[in-house]
């Protein structure tokens, strides 16, 4: 019923050696510096190399753009789930975890191992990859006894390559970084993170406050950050760039190349949730504004800036920067109050629960007692969906794990790999990477049977089901008696399905509801 959420960054943003790109709304590529545009596409996932582009298509291909002169641009056919820039040659992720590399093989960067991964980075002349187990293999060079490409032991829940070194992402937040130390790339600052880049010689994260630090190489300014907050940091070649919450860019460093004009453009997603019988919007001033019903104050949001809102059946939840959440409306099950302590990052509300992401991939539930027991204590999660007496979540291998109550099998998750999980009334689907809806649980109004077509992204309402098609048409199936499911023409950027209502979000920020939901 709520908007799926992701502790992993979606990548919106790739800084190369002298250019950097971001990901429209509408999921079309703006590129200033040295490096253009692609031709055309839509793309879900960016990567920068020092000289060439990498994205991952809505449709799970790979296009490059950019120098070529080793064939690092030359990507292979077939789908992939993410992919990675280095140097001289990049590496793409199939959705059964195996890795493929083309460009320069000089050294073994090109030429992964066995086995199954979840995340990769490609640095210069090696590349590491994120094991479904959290440990971390690296292949290529361990040029001039760096041994960058000798991986620590332990588990990560994210890593990035630089020139000669690489940073990962401990499951309590904090960084451990390995590699050539020569300018402080290597030692990070103490205290957790959310998200981090490696660049040439500098790196940068983010952290729970949503402020950017940066450490390492600073001869051009390149890690002289500005005041936050930032949701996403980019570390290129001598400059880094951040994506604002508001949707804008902001870059600084080395300008010579032009790779810090930025357009005042708005990058990454619309925020949007919808409930019960309302909806609620982030605006860009991080204000939110709800409208339907507020029988039970669940449309009264509080005058104050969300990094994320999600909106439930008679209530709503948003998280501060900082990571602490705030309920409000019905409390019948005690889904308004929200646990004290401890940093969230993302945040789904469902029926009569909630249920919160923190840093370290950990899942937190709250509300009626079924529904907030069952996440596992010692798993991580990427993605959380809060159902109506069940939620879900997507694991860091891409494998589904569901909890709460289980009246219609809606916790009988299918086998395999998902990109994406969000969960309905009874019933939940997940994205296949090939971009298959596949759906389970209650099934009488049809919600749960997906039409056989390819989807960029979905979102399971009360009794209903609606996914954003290839084309950025809205599609929906379910029960249709106040034409919930019944979407409106033309091309959206996000949807949102929520009790008899769903709405979509288009490329120029505009909205338009259908069922029993009026404008804002």
């Amino acid at each position: 019923m709520t908007q799926t959420t992701s502790y992993a960054a979606p990548q919106v943003l790739g800084a190369g050696g002298k250019h950097s790109c971001a990901l429209r709304p509408d999921n079309r590529v703006v590129c200033w510096g040295l490096v253009g545009s692609p031709i055309a596409g839509r793309f879900v996932q960016l990567s920068a190399g020092f000289g060439h582009m990498c994205g991952v298509r809505t449709d799970g291909t790979i296009q490059c753009w950019g120098d070529n002169s080793s064939g690092q641009s030359t990507s292979p056919r077939g789908f992939f789930i993410e992919v990675s820039s280095g140097d001289s040659h990049s590496c793409g992720l199939r959705s059964d975890g195996r890795v493929e590399c083309w460009g320069d093989p000089s050294y073994g960067q090109a030429s992964p191992p066995e086995g199954s991964f979840i995340h990769l980075s490609a640095g210069s002349l090696h590349t590491c990859g994120l094991r479904t187990d959290g440990g971390v293999t690296c292949w290529g060079s361990d040029l001039w006894f760096f041994r960058q490409s000798t991986a620590p032991g332990g588990e990560f829940t994210e890593i990035d390559s630089g020139q000669v070194h690489n940073c990962g992402r401990r499951p309590d937040g904090t960084i451990h970084c390995w590699g050539s130390d020569f300018y402080g790339q290597s030692s990070p600052p103490s205290g957790p993170f959310v998200q981090l880049s490696a660049g040439r010689y500098h790196t940068c994260g983010v952290r729970l406050s949503g402020q950017v630090a940066c450490w390492g190489n600073n001869n051009f300014g390149q890690s002289d950050t500005p005041n936050g907050p930032f949701i996403e940091v980019a570390a290129g070649g001598y400059h880094t760039c951040g994506l604002r919450p508001v949707g804008t860019v902001d870059c600084w460093g080395e300008k010579r190349d032009g790779q810090l004009l930025a357009p005042p453009d708005r990058f990454g997603q619309q925020s949007i949730s919808s409930g019960g019988l309302h909806v609620c919007r982030r605006l860009n001033s991080e204000r939110a504004v709800c409208w339907g019903s507020n029988s039970h104050g669940q449309s009264a949001a509080p005058p104050r800036s969300f990094t994320e809102l999600s909106a439930g059946y008679l209530h709503t939840c948003g998280v501060y920067a900082g990571g602490t959440v705030d309920c409000w409306g019905s409390n019948s099950d005690g889904q308004a109050i929200a646990p004290a302590g401890g940093e969230v990052v993302h945040i789904s509300a469902g029926y009569l629960h909630n249920c919160g992401l923190h840093a370290d991939g950990r899942a937190e539930c709250w509300g009626r007692s079924q529904t907030r027991r069952g996440a596992s204590k010692i798993a991580t999660y990427r993605e959380l969906s809060a159902g109506g007496t069940h939620a879900c979540g997507l694991r860091p291998d891409g494998r589904v794990e569901c909890w709460g109550l289980n009246t219609d099998q809606q916790l009988a998750t299918p086998d395999g790999v998902f990109r994406q999980v969000n969960s309905g009334g009874m019933h939940s689907c997940g994205l296949r990477p090939d971009g298959r809806v596949e759906c389970w649980g209650y099934n009488a109004y049809g919600q749960a049977s997906p039409p056989p077509m390819s989807f960029i992204h979905l979102s399971a309402g009360y009794l209903h089901t609606c996914a954003l098609g290839a084309d950025r048409r809205a599609h929906c199936w379910g029960k249709n008696d106040r034409r919930q499911a019944s979407p409106e023409p033309g091309e959206f950027v996000q949807i949102t399905a929520g009790g008899y209502h769903t709405c979509g979000v288009r490329a120029d920020g505009s909205l338009a509801c259908w069922g029993d939901i009026g404008p804002p």
